[in-house]
């Protein structure tokens, strides 16, 4: 899309933002999402945003909603949630700027910085947003709120998800991209992404399709050194590990103790000779 028809957009967008506030209803052809709150529109001092969004980093799978340990695969019933790098932000909070959060799972050879985002999900065919668990697209989603503008915006924890709302004829078999996005009203500035495999497995219900993430991101960079789990451990490998740590150390301590009591006192230290 030309800079000059985004520019339009951006307008149009801010106009009805402000007719809305006022009471007043928005002219045809101005559409705005019921179920998208509105926000502050761009002032003029706002700065120009850039034609192409950029690459924020790697986006992690995780096993659920506020965990750190990576997920590699899954099926229609799998839950699962995102995590982004440590520290990640937008450029701004929704209160104030304007910025929302986005997700999106999309053809591998899509875009990914010329998205621009709907209501309900990213504009184009085969292309959506990640479900949560309760059956929501995940988008439009407001950041927490700043005490003044203009600083970053937190990006505030992702909600358990699935695929389990993807039937077989919306997402056929093949490599996507799945992502997290800012974004200025519908223009995406920055995102972190990964990219999975469906394929075909018809005793899946729902969905009839498998997944799995390829070339997941490194772990230790993501998320401050996160645990790897499959589908169908869910984590609790990660326990198990941790309890063999503690009870080894606890016998190693016992054994250390034991031996130091059996062992005859040390012969104590010769004065200096003096001559």
């Amino acid at each position: 899309m030309s800079t000059v028809r985004r520019a339009v957009r951006i307008a149009a967008c801010a106009a009805t933002v402000a007719l809305t506030a006022l009471g007043v209803a928005p002219t045809a052809g101005v559409a705005v999402g019921p179920t998208v709150p509105p926000v502050p529109g761009p002032s003029p001092t706002d700065p120009p945003l850039p034609d192409v969004a950029n690459d924020a980093g790697d986006l992690l799978v995780v096993t659920g909603a506020n965990s750190r340990n990576a997920l590699l695969e899954g099926d229609g019933n799998t839950t699962f949630s995102v995590a982004l790098p440590v520290g990640a932000t937008c450029p701004g909070d929704s209160a104030n700027d304007g910025w929302r959060i986005q997700t999106f799972i999309v053809p591998a050879a899509t875009d990914v910085p010329a998205l621009e985002y709907g209501a309900t999900r990213p504009d184009g065919d085969t292309m959506y947003a990640l479900y949560t668990t309760e059956g929501r697209p995940y988008t439009q989603v407001l950041l927490g709120q700043n005490a003044e503008p203009g600083l970053p915006g937190l990006i505030l924890d992702f909600p358990p998800m699935s695929f389990a709302p993807f039937t077989p004829d919306l997402l056929p078999v093949g490599r996507y991209t799945i992502g997290v996005a800012c974004s200025y009203f519908e223009i995406g500035e920055r995102f972190w992404d990964a990219q999975i495999e469906l394929t075909e497995d018809r005793d899946v219900q729902p969905g009839e399709r498998r997944w799995r993430v390829i070339d997941p991101a490194n772990p230790s960079a993501a998320s401050n050194g996160v645990a790897v789990a499959s589908s169908e451990t869910s984590g609790l490998p990660t326990l198990a590990i941790v309890l063999l740590v503690i009870v080894t150390a606890a016998g190693g301590a016992s054994a250390l103790l034991i031996r130091r009591r059996n062992q005859p006192l040390a012969e104590p230290l010769a004065k200096e000779r003096t001559s």
